[in-house]
């Protein structure tokens, strides 16, 4: 069967990606976990295009990762807010910063740290762990079945098990 689009596959990843995965919608989820929350604010800070931002705000607030609150200061105008949803994407933010300070920054250091509001500790690169806080490698990992597996599930895990 031909998709038409990545969000059609009945994959978690397909359709996370096809819900957040354009860097406008990316670039406006790391501003929002910095607190911006008003459209004149992303837009500036972004350099978008408003027919593009007015775009991404919709689709995040339709897929319930943003909500629209009245302005305090301003009653005509909104915020936009992250909802337990929204904010359930943070550590995948977190690792992208990870992998991109890593792999794709050209600093000599690092152009944002972050730390435990608290203490100021160092907040660790994110990893997949074990439940004793280990790293895991890709490797050190063996997909299983879950209970809701389709026919694709079960051919890309035996994909795994052959390695």
């Amino acid at each position: 069967m031909k998709k038409s689009s990545v969000g059609e596959f009945d994959c978690s990843i397909a359709k996370t990606v096809s819900t957040i995965g354009d860097t406008w919608s990316l670039l406006i989820l790391r501003n929002a976990f910095h607190g911006m929350r008003r459209f004149e604010d992303f837009q500036k800070h972004l350099c978008i295009a408003t027919n593009i931002l007015t775009d991404r705000l919709k689709r995040l607030t339709k897929a319930e990762i943003l909500y629209r609150v009245k302005d305090q200061d301003d009653a005509r105008r909104v915020q936009y807010r992250l909802t337990e949803k929204g904010f359930a994407l943070y550590p995948v933010l977190v690792a992208l910063k990870d992998w991109g300070d890593k792999w794709e920054g050209n600093y000599d250091q690092p152009r944002m740290v972050l730390r435990v509001r608290e203490t100021g500790e160092l907040i660790p690169p994110v990893a997949v762990r074990t439940s004793d806080g280990r790293a895991l490698h890709p490797q050190e990992v063996t997909p299983t079945l879950g209970e809701g597996a389709d026919e694709l599930t079960k051919e890309l895990v035996e994909f795994r098990v052959k390695d």
